[in-house]
Order: C-alpha cells, then structure tokens, then sequence
C-alpha cells in the first residue's frame, strides 16, 4: 500500500510536469509566431521564385524566338545586298557596253 505522503509526491511531480509542459507550450507558442512567420515569409519567396522562373522561362523562349528571326532578317539582307550588288554590276556592264557602241 502507497502511504499518503507517496501519494502526495507523486502528485507534486506529476503537477511538476504538468506545469513543465505548459510552459513549453507557452515558449513554442511565443517562439513559435517568429517562426511561423518566418515559415510564411519562406513560402511567399518560394512562390516568387517559382513565378520568376516561369518569367525567365518565357523570356529565354521570346529572346530565342526573337534571334532566330534576326538570324533570319540578316540572311534575307545578306541574298537582297548581293542581288543589288548583282544588278549594279548587270547595270554597269549594259551601260558600258551601250557607251562603247
């Protein structure tokens, strides 16, 4: 048979713990907005990052799109030079021959 003063002590550390407890749960909830604020703020850049990346994606594809074309543009004036160039000399050569006749 447990004696009342056992009793009482095992009470007293069962309070003991109780009150241990609660003060964790008091601390983490105090520390614990910081943290969850910082776990939001965590997030919120998480996201931000995902939508910049989605941005430079979209961006790396227009910059890619946009040098193609310019490739393509240059190609097209480098065959037009070269016909003008082409038609300067035919014209040369027809207005020398016309000028020795």
């Amino acid at each position: 048979m447990r004696s009342i003063a056992q009793s009482q002590a095992d009470y007293e550390q069962l309070m003991d713990e109780i009150r241990y407890y609660c003060k964790r749960a008091r601390d983490l909830r105090e520390d614990g907005h910081p943290r969850l604020e910082a776990l939001r703020y965590i997030e919120d850049l998480q996201r931000e990052a995902s939508a910049l990346r989605g941005t430079v994606q979209h961006k790396q594809a227009v910059l890619a799109r946009q040098q193609k074309q310019l490739v393509e543009v240059w190609e097209e004036e480098a065959v037009m030079v070269q016909l003008a160039e082409e038609r300067v000399q035919e014209t040369q050569t027809t207005f020398l021959r016309a000028a020795a006749l």
